[in-house]
């Protein structure tokens, strides 16, 4: 899922923003979702601190009239999303070398003071290059899970990773990689919802549907390629078959 974030402190061009994103999602079939939207730094900040891992598009005003800046928030945002699309929308055009200078790496900035018709279409742009790339790496080998493990960003290929499973650790989980277990401070929900590659097959399991050796319908249990084994609720059984048949095709 490709997650947007919106931070302006303006509330009416804050819900103009929102609009044009939601009328967006609402009438092309594509798996984006508004995530947040808030005047707030902090708020973005936190949300990624607590679900980390999400490729995500961030909308940016640059004058929050926080003590935290856009530029500041966009660098720090880099630090948790090192794939994540950031666009400003700003009137502070001449702050574009300070964003280049802090090699943010913007992949636009949108002048707050053209046409209403011109910013929209300028934000769907952003939108539809940001979503074409999120595709594109969803259905390659190039699939890549990022996560923050004590304080520092480790990127694992799809290719390694076997399934998720809960940890008697409050707020971890189990990172099952095809050599090694990480315990990682994630939710088993946001593993699900990370790609449609990882697949909800248990109440404590997401496995990834891609290194699925083979099914036991009777035992109900999941063989992965590296030898490992993961439960299978026997309401999931109809659905998981689904989603096999459809990645075979």
């Amino acid at each position: 899922m490709l997650s947007i974030f919106i931070c302006e402190n303006n509330p009416t061009q804050r819900k103009q923003l929102e609009n044009i994103v939601e009328n967006y999602i609402d009438t092309e079939n594509v798996n984006i979702k508004l995530v947040l939207s808030t005047g707030d730094p902090a708020k973005i900040l936190k949300y990624l601190d607590k679900h980390p891992g999400f490729p995500g598009l961030y909308f940016l005003d640059i004058n929050l009239g926080h003590e935290i800046n856009g530029i500041t928030l966009a660098t720090k945002i880099r630090e948790q999303d090192l794939f994540g699309h950031i666009v400003f929308v700003s009137v502070h055009i001449e702050l574009s070398a300070t964003i280049f200078a802090h090699n943010i790496e913007a992949l636009d900035f949108i002048m707050k003071g053209q046409k209403q018709e011109d910013i929209k279409n300028n934000i769907l742009h952003c939108i539809d290059i940001s979503y074409q790339r999120y595709l594109r790496t969803q259905g390659t080998d190039q699939q890549k899970f990022q996560v923050n493990i004590y304080g520092k960003i480790h990127i694992f290929s799809f290719d390694e990773i076997m399934f998720f499973e809960t940890s008697d650790i409050s707020r971890n989980i189990i990172l099952h990689l095809e050599n090694e277990q990480k315990q990682i401070s994630y939710a088993l929900r946001d593993a699900e919802d990370y790609s449609t590659t990882f697949f909800r097959c248990h109440r404590s399991y997401v496995v990834n549907l891609q290194n699925i050796q083979y099914v036991d319908k009777e035992k109900l249990e999941i063989k992965m390629r590296n030898g490992e084994v993961c439960l299978l609720s026997a309401r999931k059984l109809r659905e998981l078959k689904k989603m096999l048949t459809s990645l075979i095709k």
